[in-house]
C-alpha cells in the first residue's frame, strides 16, 4: 500500500514536472522571450550538457555545507527543544534566546561571518545552522509539549524511569512535530549554503549564479538553479521517506483526514 501511495506520488509530481516544461517552452516560443532574461528549456538543457564538469564539480560544495550545516542543526536543536518544553526558568530564558536569535536578521550576518571565519566552509556551515536552527527547536518543543498528559502519567504510575519514559512516550509522541520542522529546515538548507555562496565564495552552485549573471549567461544560471532546487528535492525527500519509516502510525502518513 505504502509503495502503490509513493508510486502515485512520484507519477504525479513527474507529470507536474513535465507540464511546467511544456508551459515554460510554450511561453518562450508564442512570446519569444529573450534568452538573455528567460532562456527555453532546451537552452538550459544544453547549458547543463556544456558545462557538466564545472557544475559537478560546483554541486559538492553546496551540498556537502548544506549536510553538514543541517545535520549541526538537528544535533543542537532537538536537545532545545526537549528543555523548552520542560516546565521551569529554564524554559524562559531558552526560549527568549531562540526567538532573539530568529528575529535577528539573519542576511546581515553573512558578511560578519566572512570576517571573523573568513571565505569558505566554516561561513557557509555556520550560516546554514543559522537558518535551520529556528524550526527545528521551535517544532521539537511543539512536539514534545503536545504529549498526552494520559501517557505521562501512566508512565509514573507503572514506575518507568525518566530515560525510558523518554524513548517510550515522549520522544515517539513528538515525532510528528518534529519531523515538521525538520522538513521546513531541510529546504532552508540548501537556501542558506546559496546564500552564503552569493556573499562570499570562490566555489560551489551560488558563484557559479553569480558568474553566470555577471556575463548574462542566463542559461547557465537557470542550469545551476536546476541542480539547486533537485538538491532541495532530494533533502525534503529523504526526510519524509526517513518519517515514513519512524511514525507510519501517524495520520499524515495513512492519508486519513479528519
Amino acid at each position: 500500500m505504502q509503495l502503490r501511495k509513493g508510486a502515485q506520488q512520484i507519477g504525479g509530481g513527474a507529470l507536474a514536472l513535465v507540464l511546467l516544461v511544456g508551459l515554460w517552452q510554450l511561453v518562450t516560443v508564442v512570446v519569444h522571450v529573450s534568452e538573455a532574461v528567460v532562456p527555453a528549456p532546451f537552452s538550459v538543457w544544453r547549458a547543463l550538457h556544456e558545462n557538466g564538469p564545472l557544475l559537478w564539480k560546483s554541486t559538492w560544495p553546496t551540498l556537502a555545507g548544506a549536510t553538514y550545516g543541517y545535520l549541526i542543526a538537528i544535533v543542537i536543536a532537538l536537545p532545545l527543544g526537549w528543555l523548552m518544553a520542560r516546565p521551569g526558568p529554564l524554559k524562559s530564558a531558552i526560549t527568549t534566546s531562540v526567538v532573539a536569535a530568529q528575529v535577528f536578521p539573519k542576511i546581515a550576518l553573512a558578511p560578519v561571518f566572512i570576517v571573523w571565519f573568513g571565505v569558505g566552509d566554516v561561513t557557509k556551515v555556520l550560516f546554514v545552522l543559522l537558518l535551520c536552527f529556528f524550526p527545528i527547536t521551535i517544532n521539537a518543543a511543539a512536539g514534545f509539549s503536545g504529549v498526552p498528559a494520559e501517557l505521562e502519567e501512566l508512565a509514573r504510575v507503572v514506575g518507568l524511569s525518566s530515560i525510558r519514559r523518554f524513548w517510550r512516550i515522549e520522544l515517539p509522541s513528538s515525532l510528528p512535530g518534529i519531523f515538521a520542522g525538520l522538513k521546513t529546515a531541510s529546504g532552508l538548507a540548501v537556501i542558506g549554503a546559496i546564500v552564503s555562496e552569493f556573499v562570499g565564495s570562490a566555489g560551489g552552485l551560488g558563484f557559479v549564479v553569480l558568474q553566470a549573471s555577471s556575463v548574462l549567461n542566463t542559461a547557465l544560471v537557470f542550469a545551476a538553479l536546476m541542480i539547486v532546487a533537485f538538491i532541495g528535492f532530494v533533502f525534503y525527500g529523504v526526510v519524509a521517506a526517513i518519517e515514513a519509516l519512524a511514525v507510519p502510525w501517524h495520520v499524515s502518513r495513512r492519508g486519513v483526514t479528519t
